[in-house]
C-alpha cells in the first residue's frame, strides 16, 4: 500500500524559496517537473541543501531514494525557487506503507 499526493507549487517572488506543500505530508520519494509554460528557470532544493537543481521548462527531477525509512517533509525539506514569479513546478510524491 502507498500514499501519493500531487500538485503544483508556484514561487510568488522570484529569488525567495517556497515548500513544495504547506501540509507537511512525510514521504519517500519526490518529482518534481518544471510547468511547460514557464519562461524562466526554476530551481528545486532538497532537505539541508546549499546547492540548487535548475530546471527548464518541461524538465523534471526526482529526489534519491536513499532508503524507504528516510522521508523527505513536504513543508519543510523540498523548496522551489524561480528566475521569474509566479512561475512554478507540478509535483508527484509518495510513501510507502510498511
Amino acid at each position: 500500500m502507498a500514499n501519493i499526493y500531487s500538485g503544483e507549487t508556484n514561487v510568488t517572488t522570484a529569488g525567495t524559496p517556497v515548500a513544495l506543500s504547506g501540509a507537511g505530508e512525510l514521504v519517500s520519494f519526490v518529482t518534481a517537473q518544471a510547468k511547460e509554460v514557464n519562461t524562466g528557470k526554476v530551481y528545486v532544493m532538497g532537505p539541508g541543501a546549499t546547492g540548487k537543481i535548475a530546471l527548464l521548462a518541461g524538465d523534471s527531477y526526482t529526489f534519491p531514494v536513499m532508503s524507504w525509512r528516510t522521508l523527505y517533509d513536504l513543508g519543510t525539506d523540498v523548496r522551489i525557487d524561480a528566475d521569474v514569479s509566479g512561475e512554478g513546478v507540478e509535483w508527484l510524491a509518495g510513501r510507502r506503507e510498511q
